[in-house]
């Protein structure tokens, strides 16, 4: 129904209710003044009088009409959020004197405000005028009542983007569920709608459903000016250290998660486009899981393996573009297993993984040993609730700190690998930044085949006003190393230490952040180091619209790795700017 045809019909009565009242000799309310004895008023006054009423009658009747109109714009924006009624009407409002007349013309009753936006959030009220009628008298429509669960989708927990080490299921209240929308029955066979991601759902009684889409784009300038032209590795190679000027879609990410048959058993699927890796989708993660209770949740796929926190935390909330050199050096990488999570003491959070390796992402069973790894991580809200994310966009107004360590152990090692200075399947560098399945790194001619790794990684953080502080410390042991030919004594076992330590505070409240991180890593064939400054612009207050800028000083770094932009042995500036997008 067009708005113009409705106020017209609403225009017309008022005025014929003008009319009428301007010739009626006595005006709502008023008693007609009897005749009186000598003295009482002339026909003068009484004509005098009639002429004020009717002037006082005219002034009602204008403000009737903007009242009309008020409601009728108010009318078109509830029908254009909850769609034209379909044969059931909403109960009319109690009487309000100063409508009772527009009413009685025929005016239809309103209905009442909807209980979800257009967007799928709960509708802003609609604002009634201090002398106008309540919107908001008008009773609300029936609740949902979905099904024997008592509505799945409006008791689904869900985390954007994906879960990483706390999944859908797992979130503790601090994150929102899904508010599902009102269809107008007491159930609907599907529904779709958006709630920071795109959602169709079904709270059917026999085959409950849920499907969440999001999108992430990491769209990245990378600038690296050299401070040297080349360095020597281990084995006395040359390598040269090149300049970059480029941009990159760094992390095109595209994920469904939700539940089916059971609003505990859930599913998740991340995949994963990047143009610094040949332009190919791949499935960087995948699982399914059951939830028995806060305490258990058990899945199966591929994920993260938990050998440290900061690589837990996944790649949305990082604090600068990536994550530290020190991080990308000793970390653990996905693999495909089993594994377990859970809060089985309030604030006390645990998640352990047996998987095929260390470093296994996108190796087949050919490249793989027949030895599993072992890795778990246990950590602690010890004081107040700390959250996700390394920055504190809550504003902490006290003081939230956490604790914890993780430990990784894979015996063996892949085989078969193919040295590629770009492949990120040669995990494993020395020190100085040198592979150590390179011919000639331990020792001239000769080539690693084999070894044990063990990792363990202690961390901290902490969030207060906008002021956040984070550092993780970690341990590395290479042990029972063999090689093809003999190796001298003491090169059959190897340990690493490093460690980063990162901080932001916010100059604008939700808005900008500035940050400083230091990390470095050491061991037996040198050391190499990280210096950063940068900053963060929250553009709508969160993670999923963000600029990031920051400078790195590098010093014969020995990690590499394509995400966060590091070769090993460069030495020189590192610039990155960063726009992430996620909806």
């Amino acid at each position: 129904m067009s708005r113009t045809p409705r106020r017209g019909r609403r225009r017309t009565a008022a005025a014929l209710l003008v009319a009428a009242l301007a010739w009626t000799p006595r005006g709502i309310g008023q008693e007609e003044p009897a005749p009186g004895p000598a003295g009482s008023p002339s026909v003068e006054d009484r004509l005098r009088r009639l002429e004020e009423l009717n002037a006082s009658l005219l002034e009602q009747n204008r403000m009737l009409l903007d009242r009309l109109d008020d409601l009728s714009t108010k009318y078109d924006e509830v029908i254009r959020v909850v769609g034209p009624a379909t044969g059931t009407e909403a109960p009319a409002p109690p009487s309000d004197p100063a409508v009772e007349p527009a009413q009685d013309l025929g005016m239809p009753p309103l209905p009442g405000p909807s209980p979800v936006g257009p967007m799928g959030e709960p509708a802003s009220p609609v604002d009634a005028q201090p002398d106008a009628p309540r919107l908001d008298s008008v009773a609300p429509p029936p609740a949902i009542t979905g099904s024997g669960r008592a509505g799945a989708i409006g008791g689904y927990q869900t985390q954007i983007l994906g879960s990483r080490g706390e999944p859908a299921g797992q979130s503790s209240a601090r994150n929102r569920p899904i508010e599902a929308p009102f269809s107008g029955e007491g159930r609907f066979p599907l529904e779709a709608f958006y709630d920071e991601g795109f959602v169709l759902g079904s709270d059917d009684e026999d085959v409950p459903f849920l499907l969440k889409t999001n999108v992430r784009m990491q769209f990245r300038h990378t600038g690296f000016d050299r401070s040297r032209l080349a360095w020597v590795d281990s084995a006395g190679i040359v390598r040269p250290i090149l300049e970059r000027n480029d941009f990159e879609i760094e992390r095109g990410r595209l994920s469904f998660e939700g539940f089916f048959y059971d609003p505990d058993l859930q599913y998740y699927l991340n995949l994963d486009f990047d143009t610094d890796d040949q332009h190919v989708v791949i499935a960087q993660d995948f699982w399914m899981n059951y939830r028995f209770n806060r305490g258990l949740d058990v899945y199966i796929g591929k994920a993260f393996v938990p050998g440290s926190r900061s690589w837990l935390e996944g790649s949305t909330r990082t604090q600068f573009a990536d994550r530290s050199m020190a991080t990308t050096f000793f970390r653990p990488d996905r693999s495909v297993g089993i594994w377990a999570l859970g809060e089985p003491i309030d604030k006390v959070f645990y998640r352990v993984m047996l998987a095929n390796g260390f470093n296994t992402s996108d190796l087949t069973f050919e490249e793989i040993n027949e030895q599993l790894a072992y890795s778990g991580s246990v950590w602690s809200e010890v004081i107040g609730e700390y959250g996700r994310g390394f920055s504190d966009l809550e504003w902490h107004d006290e003081l939230a700190v956490r604790l914890g360590n993780s430990f990784t152990f894979a015996p063996g090692s892949p085989a078969d690998i193919i040295f590629n200075p770009v492949s990120e399947q040669d995990f494993v560098r020395l020190s100085d930044g040198t592979p150590l399945f390179e011919t000639g790194a331990l020792a001239p001619g000769v080539t690693v085949e084999d070894f044990d790794i063990y990792l363990y990684a202690v961390d901290a953080a902490l969030k207060y006003r906008g002021l956040s502080l984070n550092a993780e410390y970690y341990f590395r042991w290479l042990q029972d190393i063999q090689a093809d030919l003999p190796l001298p004594v003491g090169r059959t076992r190897m340990y690493d230490h490093g460690y980063y330590v990162q901080g932001g505070y916010f100059v604008a409240r939700e808005r900008v952040e500035l940050i400083a991180r230091h990390s470095q890593v050491n061991g037996p064939f040198g050391s190499g180091q990280e210096y950063a400054l940068g900053f963060n612009w929250f553009i709508n207050r969160s993670h999923y619209l963000k600029f990031t800028f920051d400078a790195n000083w590098l010093d014969a770094i020995p990690a590499q790795n394509s995400g966060p932009n590091y070769r090993a042995g460069d030495s020189g500036m590192l610039f990155r700017s960063q726009l992430q997008v996620a909806f």
